[in-house]
């Protein structure tokens, strides 16, 4: 229990509070990686609601949610081509634990434009496979 309380309060403590005093972004960790990776952040926003926390995990996924001059949702962020899943998970896993029929018809209009991203993207490949990554993190491979 230990353990786990102390992860917890690790991933919260990586949560950077925007100026506005009301957005947050999930990073990795507040010493290495201070950034918003798309993999990352799916995972942990899991875990807040894992852990009953989905007031948070709604939180951390309004930075998931790419939005327009007037508000409106036009796409989620995927900091990485291979993070394009994580992104669309992230607000499955959430609404698969919650229930939250509200959150799932609030960000519906976010799916068909990153659906299209992906039936684009896979279109240009003679198998229909999504584009190769670039060699990233630690194993540097493509």
């Amino acid at each position: 229990m230990e353990m786990q309380k102390a992860s917890l309060m690790y991933d919260l403590m990586a949560r950077d509070l925007q100026e506005d005093g009301k957005s947050v972004i999930q990073t990795v960790s507040d010493v290495q990686y201070n950034r918003f990776f798309s993999r990352d952040a799916a995972f942990i926003i899991h875990t807040y609601d894992m852990l009953g926390l989905p007031e948070i995990a709604r939180q951390c996924i309004e930075h998931v949610l790419l939005k327009d001059d007037h508000g409106r949702l036009t796409g989620l962020l995927a900091t990485h081509p291979d993070a394009w899943g994580q992104a669309l998970w992230t607000l499955a896993a959430h609404y698969r634990i919650t229930g939250d029929k509200g959150f799932a018809e609030r960000v519906y209009p976010a799916v068909p434009p990153h659906v299209a991203k992906l039936e684009e993207e896979t279109a240009k490949d003679p198998w229909g496979l999504w584009p190769a990554s670039g060699p990233y993190d630690n194993e540097r491979i493509n």
